[in-house]
């Protein structure tokens, strides 16, 4: 406990190096929440009008919009178009090594590089200590991270976090997994939830450790459906939140933990609900997809930034959505290794982050064994070795990997172009006993 102490003092000690606008961004964002609707609206309208007039006045692509003052006045904006006409959209007063950069695979499978003013920065990380907070996790506290992205001993011990990661997801890892469950328990964890399904799957039907009670969790990355939500909590008898969130952005919105709606995180965006066939805006219980403005990206604006995802519309005020539920698109399916052991999607995403040049991606799993992997590149490049290998390392070095170059990536019927799909009789939610 003094350790945590330690550890959130030394953070806002840092901050303070820093002139505090970490600690600006969370008292801003807790005025914001704790204020009446009437100071909420003015505040919204304030930043639209000041992120316009900035965008206009600093970017090559929006100074064309001078005249126009409403959001919906502004085109739509793609990952690709976005990623192909970097210089277009980045503040001509800012040198481009004084900012943050930030890339994405995105849920299309399209990389996308982002940069961030330090103010920006700072509003990223105030969003996910606020977010934290709510659901009972503040700055020192141990936390369990499920991810892929490595962790040095240092970033582990300031952070005061323990990672799991859930590439192959065999009898070892599950393994692995309950041993540290155990070790660390009362705990939290932040993650995706279909690793911690399948772990509740496992705990269940394989493992006497029914008791194991956690703190709370974070499920982050993926849709979150009522019955996965319903057997974690189950299982870890605790609050599940869920998260949503981009790379490129922030924290868009939060579930209060108790349903599945996310309420939208309307201190920082504007959140609107466009139709599949053009860009009209839904009405409250009908699908339609994310389009995002976000109001603090002054280094790089993102203005009517479509995420790629959907979602269904539950409520609206004037400025936009504010509560949605079944954030998707992202939505990938599970792949297995040849073995049969499952595969974090993340694992994929981190492959394809390396690759140069890469428009679009899409990773299919055809049958036990064989394996597609397309891709769309702004220019010729030679990485299949490269790739493979790592491929293998992934999934197996039986695995029967090929890679196309193609120049496009047919949508589904409802328009989404999934990152990772699997067209094998292994694509289910039951646990592959190895």
């Amino acid at each position: 406990m003094m350790l945590n102490t330690i550890r959130k003092i030394a953070f806002y000690a840092h901050d303070a190096l820093h002139r505090g606008k970490v600690r600006t961004n969370i008292n801003d964002i807790t005025e914001f929440y704790t204020t009446v609707p009437e100071f909420r609206d003015k505040v919204t309208a304030k930043r639209i009008t000041e992120l316009l007039k900035h965008a206009t006045h600093s970017t090559a692509f929006y100074e064309n919009y001078k005249n126009n003052t409403y959001i919906d006045q502004y085109p739509i904006m793609s990952k690709k178009y976005i990623q192909c006409s970097e210089d277009l959209f980045l503040h001509s007063g800012y040198v481009r090594s004084s900012l943050i950069r930030r890339q994405t695979s995105g849920s299309y499978g399209t990389p996308m590089s982002v940069y961030f003013s330090k103010n920006k920065f700072a509003r990223q990380i105030a969003e996910l200590i606020y977010y934290n907070r709510l659901a009972g996790l503040d700055i020192g506290d141990l936390y369990l991270n499920i991810t892929t992205t490595r962790k040095n001993r240092v970033e582990k011990f300031l952070k005061n976090l323990m990672t799991i990661n859930p590439t192959g997801m065999n009898e070892q890892w599950y393994d692995r997994t309950m041993r540290l469950l155990c070790r660390y328990k009362n705990t939290f964890i932040i993650g995706f939830p279909s690793v911690l399904y399948s772990l509740a799957q496992y705990i269940v039907k394989y493992t006497t450790h029914t008791n194991i009670r956690l703190r709370g969790i974070i499920t982050i990355a993926e849709p979150l459906n009522s019955k996965v939500k319903e057997k974690i909590e189950e299982v870890f008898q605790c609050a599940v939140y869920n998260r949503y969130a981009t790379m490129e952005t922030g924290v868009i919105g939060h579930s209060t933990g108790a349903d599945n709606t996310i309420h939208i995180n309307q201190a920082s965006y504007i959140v609107e609900l466009l139709k599949f066939d053009c860009d009209e805006h839904v009405a409250e219980g009908e699908d339609g997809r994310i389009v995002v403005t976000d109001l603090f990206s002054y280094a790089m604006p993102l203005i009517r930034y479509e995420t790629g995802d959907t979602a269904v519309l539950i409520s609206k005020n004037k400025f936009g959505a504010e509560i949605i539920k079944n954030p998707e698109g992202r939505v990938v399916e599970r792949i297995y290794r040849t073995d049969g052991s499952k595969v974090s999607w993340a694992s994929i995403y981190d492959v394809m982050l390396d690759l140069p040049n890469t428009i679009q991606y899409q990773f299919i799993q055809e049958t036990r064994k064989s394996y597609t992997l397309k891709i769309i590149a702004m220019n010729s490049f030679d990485t299949k070795v490269t790739v493979k290998d790592k491929l293998y390392n992934i999934l197996g070095s039986d695995a029967d990997i090929e890679i196309q170059f193609v120049n496009e990536i047919p949508p589904l019927p409802s328009g989404k172009r999934p990152a990772i799909m699997n067209k094998s009789q292994n694509g289910n939610d039951n646990y592959v006993k190895t």
